[in-house]
């Protein structure tokens, strides 16, 4: 039975309550429910997911008429020297994208009213929200700062994998197919996994990963991913694609199934020389797959690293939402985006600087260390999604 997380949690709205909980509880299957009715579902609101990547710092935001839940938020909450920290559950390093509220067709206006209101009913919130789909109805909940956080490349699927392979350029459909073929000749087999394979192929996703680098934070969530990962496949709603050669695992992918959609989520791959193209093969597998289910589009998810627009023609806007719930705070969200666009533009300009004088090499680990501190105006690359 889902309880409030403290004793202020119940607030009226017109017509509606608004309550704030640590789980769905009795609503778990309507939240579901009204993910699958969004505008965009996204499997990283769908109940498998929030349960599996959560932590004790869940709060789920939930908007009831009576006893029906009809909207809400689920979001991660800190208190820091003070103030009220929001983000999207599970957000950080795993990645979660084309988020929202949910809402249920017809009330989202009122869903936004008890939101906004639950939202400033309190001094001394300040929510951070990345990964926000294109077009989300949270967007009008919060007096906002907001900036471009990532790019979500997709195409639409047509009937056939020849209808798909026309749009590709003849560059990729010629190198594609050929990594396939002598993929094939080498006795490489490309398979979705069955359900008791997957933990094997989960361990070998993480050997890979850790030898390639740049993976240490991906590898430190690995609890909540593989969690999310086995709830997701006894859903039927997680793929899991592994391609072997020579006795051995040369590349695992994990895909995402959600509303008729399926997302590119990790990709495994090993790099030596004779498993090269392997991550082409393993991506042709999931759109083959994708077009055989007759799934209506392949999403690779937030990145916009140009590998994945040789396979997609079509891009989604991902947003970066900074709201507080008095001045106070709303002043502090605002100073923390000029400050991180400051920081951006002075490291854009002094790598254009140093390449300018031919010294980048001697300077890569000081913009390294810094890229942490971007924040886009642009298309954002995460090394986590690759």
């Amino acid at each position: 039975m889902t309880r409030p997380a403290d004793p202020v949690a119940h607030r009226r709205a017109p017509g509606l309550t608004v309550l704030e909980s640590d789980s769905l509880g009795a609503h778990r299957d309507r939240w579901d429910a009204l993910v699958l009715g969004s505008r965009l579902p996204t499997p990283f609101l769908r109940a498998w997911w929030l349960e599996s990547v959560g932590t004790d710092r869940d709060r789920y935001v939930l908007v009831l008429d009576g006893d029906e839940l009809v909207g809400g938020l689920a979001l991660e909450r800190r208190v820091r020297w003070g103030i009220e920290h929001y983000r999207f559950l599970g957000g950080g390093t795993l990645c979660p994208d084309h988020l929202d509220l949910v809402a249920e067709t017809g009330r989202e206006e009122q869903v936004v009213t008890a939101l906004r209101a639950w939202f400033a009913r309190r001094p001394g919130r300040l929510i951070d929200l990345r990964g926000v789909a294109e077009d989300a109805v949270v967007l009008a909940v919060l007096p906002r700062w907001r900036c471009e956080d990532d790019g979500a490349p997709y195409e639409p699927l047509p009937a056939t994998m020849e209808a798909y392979l026309a749009r590709r350029s003849k560059n990729f459909r010629r190198t594609a197919l050929r990594a396939e073929r002598q993929f094939a000749q080498r006795g490489a087999v490309t398979r979705r996994l069955e359900p008791a394979e997957v933990p094997g192929a989960l361990a070998d996703f993480v050997e890979i990963q850790r030898h390639r680098g740049g993976r240490e934070a991906l590898l430190a969530q690995m609890p909540r991913l593989e969690r999310a990962v086995l709830a997701g496949v006894e859903a039927g709603q997680v793929h899991v694609l592994a391609t072997d050669l020579d006795g051995e695992r040369a590349a695992v992918v994990l895909a995402l199934a959600t509303g008729g959609r399926l997302g590119l989520y990790q990709v495994a791959r090993r790099t030596e020389k004779q498993f090269s193209r392997v991550g082409t093969v393993a991506a042709m597998a999931m759109v083959r797959a994708a077009i055989a289910e007759e799934m209506s589009e392949v999403d690779f998810l937030r990145g916009d690293e140009a590998y994945k627009f040789a396979f997609t023609g079509a891009r989604r806007t991902l947003w970066r939402v900074r709201s507080g719930s008095d001045p106070a705070t709303q002043l502090a969200a605002g100073l923390w985006v000029l400050t991180a666009r400051m920081r951006s533009f002075v490291i854009d300009r002094w790598k254009k600087f140093c390449e300018l004088l031919g010294s980048i090499r001697p300077l890569t680990a000081l913009v390294g260390h810094v890229q942490s501190w971007k924040v886009p105006g642009g298309p954002r690359r995460d090394a986590t999604r690759q």
